[in-house]
């Protein structure tokens, strides 16, 4: 890791903000849905997101939409701690019932 598991420690909280959201999934987005919606999205410094996208479509076009909606309601993120020394930080998510 970068600075004593700071990098793991926080990548570790914002996984733990996009949560395992089965429950939330309504039985209509699961229907369609072959697999989980994988989100992508770079988390600033100040903790605000940007380049949500889907990276990967779950076969439900409800489902996926549910799961870019989440990211943007969890935002903004913890900020990014400054000693690990870096200005932004991309993540990938899978959410949905899988």
């Amino acid at each position: 890791g970068y600075r004593n598991g700071a990098d793991t420690r926080y990548s570790g909280g914002v996984a733990s903000k996009v949560p395992r959201t089965n429950r939330r999934v309504s039985k209509a987005a699961q229907t369609k849905a072959r697999n989980n919606a994988t989100v992508a999205f770079v988390v600033l410094a100040n903790g605000s997101i940007t380049d949500l996208q889907l990276a990967r479509s779950s076969g439900s076009p409800e489902l996926d939409q549910f799961a870019l909606n989440l990211v943007r309601q969890q935002a903004p993120f913890p900020p990014i701690p400054p000693e690990i020394g870096i200005s932004s930080w991309r993540f990938k998510a899978p959410i949905g019932p899988y």
